[in-house]
């Protein structure tokens, strides 16, 4: 059975579709990968491609797509509503079917280094691809955002991973770019009743796992409560896992609140064996041992096939019970 990984390419512009085409064009020069979503935002100035395929011809469309993006934006000028540190900001592979998580931070891991060498672009491995725990985080390695990078490229603690330790006319252009590896990420947007981006970020921070800041008094413009090291203390999130930021969409006049949940999400894409289970539970809800020949050429040649098989709606996931009334009544109830 083939390995699959999924790479979800985050890229710095959101609005000029030419360059946009050019580098999904870029990414569709390799055999064997599918693009299956491009989703570009005016406000954030951003675009997330989803491609999937098997690992090798992944890490090589991802790095003609990072090449072809350096060449046609320019950090310099970048503005937007997201966080960003480089023209492709992030580039992370998730596992999907028959590869482990330590093979795909291999591949992570090589495309970084490939894309440092090659390219002369920073590279920071972070998620389970990170070298160091204090790296695992993106927000973290991201600090800043591409503003910081002078600063940071030529730290001792916040170099990149590969690539330029300095920041000089090409790493001004393209910045940097976060290459990892870790599980399906469930991001969602919820639009507000607002045009407050500071109500959307107060309750983006009361939601998200790092919380915010602890103030003196007016819990929003009070003086900032530090620790013994000079830090900010943080009042933690009441979800764990969650990254969370709002902003403003100007061409709808509304803010968001913008959540990824990442580390508590297991969805896994079932193999032929954990859906036979499925079949096989129905069958033997349905038939009696006698009739368990003509059961299985039955349910496999019936209307509740095609549910079953979608993995992608909710029937796979039900209690066998319901999936075997559904059957009995010959229909989804």
């Amino acid at each position: 059975m083939k390995k699959l990984i999924e790479c979800v390419p985050n890229f710095s512009e959101g609005n000029d579709m030419h360059i946009i085409d050019q580098i999904t064009d870029a990414m569709k020069t390799v055999e064997g990968i599918s693009v299956i979503d491009v989703d570009p935002g005016k406000a954030t100035n951003r675009t997330v491609v989803t491609m999937v395929g098997e690992p090798e011809p992944i890490c090589e469309a991802a790095f003609r797509a990072v090449k072809k993006a350096a060449e046609l934006i320019d950090m310099t000028k970048h503005k937007g509503a997201h966080p960003r540190f480089g023209a492709t900001d992030v580039c992370p592979l998730v596992p999907v079917s028959n590869i482990t998580m330590e093979e795909t931070v291999e591949y992570a891991r090589k495309l970084a280094e490939r894309i440092g060498k090659e390219l002369n672009i920073p590279v920071y491995c972070y998620e389970s691809a990170a070298f160091v725990p204090e790296r695992r985080n993106l927000a973290t390695c991201r600090a800043g955002e591409y503003e910081a990078l002078g600063e940071r490229l030529s730290s001792e603690q916040w170099h990149p991973d590969f690539g330029p330790r300095e920041l000089n006319s090409w790493t001004a252009k393209t910045g940097a770019t976060a290459v990892g590896a870790r599980n399906f990420l469930v991001a969602y947007n919820v639009n507000l009743n607002t045009t407050s981006t500071r109500r959307a970020n107060s309750i983006a921070f009361d939601v998200r796992e790092r919380g915010r800041v602890k103030r003196e008094g007016n819990p929003i413009t009070g003086k900032k409560v530090l620790d013994e090291k000079g830090k900010p203390v943080m009042i933690p999130g009441s979800l764990k896992s969650v990254k969370a930021i709002g902003w403003f969409i100007e061409e709808y006049g509304i803010t968001q609140g913008d959540f990824d949940n990442e580390k508590e999400c297991r969805y896994r894409v079932p193999d032929y064996w954990i859906m036979g289970e499925v079949y096989e539970r129905l069958i033997e809800d349905s038939y009696s041992n006698e009739a368990i020949t003509d059961g299985i050429w039955e349910v496999y040649h019936s209307w509740i096939d095609a549910h079953i098989s979608d993995y992608n709606t909710d029937f796979y996931y039900q209690p066998r019970d319901y999936i075997a009334a559904c059957y009995k009544k010959g229909e989804v109830l």
